[in-house]
């Protein structure tokens, strides 16, 4: 290109030439000037362009260089599935003859992938099938592509209004003839010796009502591929799925007892399905690899419906009782108090899960929130005495400290049951150090000395997992807090926060709290003190406060900083219901939100309010995916982590570990 300054040096010759020039030459040489000024900048210009090019082309060629490697990875990746399948290779003749298979394929939106999937099938060497494909309510293409494949009279298909992938199922199962039933989803494939194999291995053990083979999980985008062939017990899909859909036949014998496809689960209804199989008996193996399960193919349920209700809600179904057998007698201070909603959470994730639960309360509530269950007053003693609990249970470390003689006396196991509001670090010491106690307390509250500790059970908050679901149609501008009337909840910048957000419906829900009610009314005057525009409500019920909690579409925690934020348990409440969840930023709450929600910062009141209203603001240019989008991760979080069934089994499983004198827990398959 030359030298970029030669132009400038020019300039230079041509002005010492014309130092000693007229008038007329001194014209010419301002001229000249210019134009070399013009020129320069061009130049300059040009070598600029010309660098970021060179940038350009460097990017390029690492992103070839990455595809490269991605193209390696892939041919790698398929090298490993191939060895996985060299095994399933042996020589398995063309069998024309034996029962008849109904393979059952729904499928959506997949034009580009379904005709991969029959092919697999008709290139099986077991002959004697029948394929029924359920369009549920494609309008891709789908039928176009399918019409060539059904030259082959052995392929039906059957387009329906959409109903979703269990009714789809369901309706291919009720138009299949079948001796033996198999699943085949539109993004994956068999091995040819696929159908061979569960037909020799059902015919080989008559009493086994099913068969199933390993398979390779398969990602076109990142190039991995891995065996999965799971040869745990049956009894383990009560916990968690092993065994998929598309690796399994059976025969057709057993629909009767086992029903259909679930149409109420959005997701993991091949779970369930799989999960009531296993419990009409155990499985055969068939010892290969035979299937090709794609996790890269578009609009897959698993990356379209939030995972942890549905898991939620499967196993409820299938893992039984594991409390079962169990008596336990909560030993508190006061219930059915409104506000105290974790006692009833709790209760209720034990009950549910076959527990026995009744409880003893020292003084009356407050105000009183509903119960099923049986509660004694009077004394400890003769509440044991009565009930005959296995074990007793009690909320808040001073409470825990002062009960326990009562408890040791009778030598039943004590569990203490800490919160953040009463973190007495000398009083964990004191619990722990006491025979037959097991302390619980959530993680961000556990002191470094207790690590380790065979009495310390770190365990999270839960919400009452049949009371909170999640809610459709909520209200993007209703924003609601709900607590107990206390001034450590540092309300005023709830309260500061709605007069920022004229858009916006405040909703704040006070409960009268034990020994300190009048509390509740000096924030009420607080409200009015303030000019808040907030709306108050008083002393909601439980049910009515959860159709209030599937209305808001945010919620707001707030905090004071006078003692540790615990993990409240209207955060659990709100999330399982889908809201957009805002709470301080204090040790341990991102951590709780994990992922959903937003947190909040500031030194001040009005600094926290100015926060909460920016993000709540903020929410008025999000589109309904967004939304979507938020509620999908505050849904899975709660449901995840703080179920009250989850929770309580957690909390079985440490009891049992701790004191052995426990039932011991039923097994279910």
């Amino acid at each position: 290109m030359g030298d970029r300054y030669s132009w400038t040096n020019r300039g230079r010759v041509v002005l010492g030439r014309l130092k000693q020039a007229p008038a007329a030459g001194r014209r010419r040489y301002a001229e000249l000037v210019r134009r070399d000024d013009v020129a320069h900048h061009l130049l300059v210009d040009l070598h600029d362009r010309v660098n970021g090019l060179t940038e350009q082309l460097g990017r390029l060629e690492t992103q070839l260089g990455a595809f490269a490697t991605r193209q390696e990875d892939v041919a790698a990746a398929a090298g490993r599935a191939a060895l996985a399948w060299r095994e399933a290779d042996v020589d398995v003749p063309v069998i024309t003859d034996g029962p008849l298979v109904s393979v059952v394929m729904p499928t959506w939106q997949r034009a580009g992938w379904i005709a991969g999937a029959v092919r697999s099938v008709q290139a099986q060497t077991y002959e004697h099938w029948e394929l029924v494909i359920v369009d549920d309510g494609s309008d891709d293409g789908t039928a176009d592509v399918v019409a060539p494949l059904l030259g082959d009279a052995r392929i039906r298909y059957v387009p329906t209004d959409h109903v979703g992938v269990s009714l789809a199922r369901n309706r291919a199962l009720a138009e299949s003839t079948g001796d033996v039933v198999a699943f085949l989803d539109t993004d994956n494939t068999w091995h040819p010796s696929h159908l061979a194999r569960q037909v020799q291995a059902l015919t080989a053990s008559p009493t086994a009502l099913w068969s199933y083979s390993g398979q390779v999980l398969v990602d076109g985008r990142s190039g991995q591929a891995e065996l999965r062939r799971d040869l745990r017990s049956p009894s383990s899909l009560g916990v968690a799925n092993y065994i998929d859909l598309n690796v399994l036949a059976h025969r057709r014998s057993v629909l009767d007892q086992l029903g259909g496809f679930d149409a109420e689960l959005p997701r993991l209804g091949d779970w369930d399905y799989v999960a009531r199989l296993a419990e009409l008996g155990p499985p055969v193996r068939t010892g290969a690899a035979t299937v090709i399960y794609r996790t890269d193919s578009p609009g897959r349920i698993t990356d379209t419906e939030p995972l942890h209700r549905t898991r939620h809600r499967v196993r409820a179904l299938h893992r039984g009782l594991p409390a079962e057998g169990l008596k336990v007698l909560f030993a508190e201070w006061h219930f059915p108090q409104l506000t105290e909603t974790y006692i009833a959470a709790l209760a209720q994730g034990l009950t549910a899960l076959g527990a026995e639960v009744e409880v003893w309360a020292q003084a009356q509530a407050a105000t009183e929130g509903e119960t099923t269950l049986r509660v004694h007053r009077g004394t400890l003693e003769v509440a044991i005495s009565e009930f005959q609990p296995d074990l007793v249970l009690t909320h808040w470390l001073d409470k825990g400290a002062e009960f326990h003689p009562a408890v040791h006396k009778v030598a039943l196991p004590h569990v203490v049951r800490a919160h953040g509001f009463d973190h007495d670090i000398g009083g964990m010491d004191a619990l722990l150090a006491e025979e037959g106690v097991l302390v619980h307390t959530f993680p961000h509250l556990v002191e470094p000395r207790w690590a380790g500790h065979p009495r310390l059970s770190v365990q999270v908050t839960c919400f009452d997992d049949e009371r909170y679901q999640p809610a459709e149609g909520k209200d993007h501008r209703l924003v609601l807090r709900t607590s107990a009337g206390l001034l450590t909840k540092d309300l005023d910048t709830f309260l500061l926060a709605s007069a920022l957000c004229p858009e916006h419906r405040f909703v704040l829900v006070l409960g009268h709290s034990y020994l300190v009610e009048e509390r509740t009314e000096v924030l009420i005057d607080r409200a009015a003190e303030l000019g808040s525009p907030v709306e108050i409500l008083v002393d909601v019920p439980h049910d009515r406060m959860a159709m209030l909690m599937g209305e808001a579409g945010i919620y707001v925690h707030t905090h004071g900083t006078d003692h540790p934020a615990g993990m409240s348990m209207s955060i659990a409440e709100a999330m399982a219901t889908g809201a957009y969840v805002l709470a301080r930023d204090l040790p341990g709450i991102g951590e709780y939100l994990g992922g959903a929600g937003a947190l909040y910062r500031g030194a001040t009141t009005e600094e926290r309010a100015a926060d909460v209203a920016r993000l709540v603001r903020a929410t008025l240019e999000w589109q309904e995916p967004r939304w979507e989008d938020e509620a999908r991760k505050a849904v899975d979080q709660a449901f995840s982590r703080y179920s009250s069934r989850e929770v309580a089994e957690q909390m079985v499983d440490a009891w049992r570990a701790t004191f052995s004198q426990l039932p011991a827990s039923p097994t279910r398959f």
